[in-house]
């Protein structure tokens, strides 16, 4: 597996890459063209890199030994926005926007029948962090909103706490 890579989503459909061993990097296409459009997030399980992608689907895209890969539909999702990766529990977790609620696949099954995690209040979910040590899920709720609730409940979980509110929420990461 290739090591030491950043990957991103561009408006070509492609999957794009670069090396972090000799900076700056130079860009290269990772994955095949997929459909045109905005792609919206990449997110790397293993040697299986997993794309947000136009046209309501996620894809897998298995890196081959070069750092390459070729995309594959891994199910249809109605507006997916910002996919997250729980590698402790091996699970896909998926912000739709449209349906307002947050899903999650198995990563261990090989197909992903969606479970429906979390719904969302108003607006749409558009940012995930997943918090493997307090072992909950954080989403944009809305703009100015970030919601969690936690995962070693039954489902859906229901949002358990407004972490914040009022301050413009882009994007979701969390550190150690």
């Amino acid at each position: 597996m290739a090591r030491n890579r950043v990957y991103w989503s561009s408006g070509e459909g492609f999957i794009r890459g670069c090396s972090l061993d000799a900076l700056p990097c130079v860009p290269f296409n990772v994955s095949n063209p997929g459909p045109p459009g905005f792609w919206f997030g990449v997110e790397q399980f293993g040697d299986v890199l997993f794309a947000s992608g136009p046209l309501n689907f996620i894809h897998r895209c298995p890196l081959n030994s070069a750092g390459t890969c070729t995309l594959e539909v891994l199910t249809q999702a109605s507006n997916p926005r910002a996919l997250k990766v729980d590698p402790k529990r091996g699970y896909l977790y998926v912000a739709r926007t449209n349906s307002q609620g947050v899903f999650r696949c198995s990563l261990e099954t090989g197909g992903c029948k969606q479970e429906h995690v979390a719904a969302t209040a108003a607006g749409f979910p558009s940012a995930l962090g997943v918090d493997l040590v307090r072992n909950h899920l954080y989403w944009r709720a809305q703009e100015t909103t970030l919601d969690r609730c936690a995962l070693d409940g039954a489902l859906p979980c229901a949002p358990a706490d407004v972490v914040l509110q009022g301050i413009r929420v882009r994007q979701v990461d969390l550190g150690p």
